[in-house]
């Protein structure tokens, strides 16, 4: 499966919206879209982005949803999508403003329950680099990451149960097992 770029180009923006200077940081940015693209992995059996997931040292990084934060390595006719509604900061590249609302038309109703669900998640926990620690997709990659900064992740690890305590997708243990073989018929693991 491909990224899908428009969703993420608008999450960014849907994330930047949400604060009250209309702008997210990079770091905050990926730990939400990590959470979104979980939960909805877990209760509905896609991910919103489509993305390739690496763990480096602070927590889970979605790839192609980094680059397009960067504006790098974007298919041109993305670059002015993205152009259009996000602008960088002129002291930072670490941050992107929104300059456009947010085309809702993209997101269906559960990809905004689930970046809903990842935003409600930042409000509880406001360490969201410690938070994403704590997941078992991460921390099967934690030892690895004391030799290397980069470990490829396997999506199948986003269906593993949390403990309860930090679990905030709240699918049952069969519907995630449904949901984790639908996926895999998806992807022809």
């Amino acid at each position: 499966m491909q990224p899908d770029y428009e969703k993420i180009i608008q999450a960014i923006n849907y994330f930047a919206r949400k604060n009250v200077r209309n702008r997210i940081s990079k770091l905050y940015f990926l730990k939400l879209i990590y959470l979104a693209d979980r939960y909805h992995l877990r209760k509905y059996g896609r991910m919103i982005t489509n993305d390739t997931y690496f763990a480096m040292k602070y927590g889970p990084v979605a790839s192609a949803s980094k680059k397009a934060f960067e504006f790098i390595e974007l298919p041109e006719h993305y670059l002015a999508y993205a152009d259009t509604y996000l602008s960088t900061s002129k002291s930072t590249d670490n941050y992107l403003h929104s300059v456009k609302s947010v085309d809702m038309d993209i997101f269906s109703e559960s990809d905004i329950e689930a970046m809903e669900a990842a935003w409600n998640a930042k409000i509880e926990h406001s360490d969201l680099v410690a938070f994403t620690h704590l997941f078992p997709e991460w921390k099967k990659h934690e030892a690895k990451l004391k030799l290397r900064s980069v470990c490829p992740m396997d999506i199948s690890d986003f269906f593993s149960k949390a403990n309860d305590s930090v679990e905030y997708c709240p699918a049952d243990e069969e519907l995630v097992e449904l949901n984790r073989q639908h996926y895999a018929m998806l992807c022809n693991w």
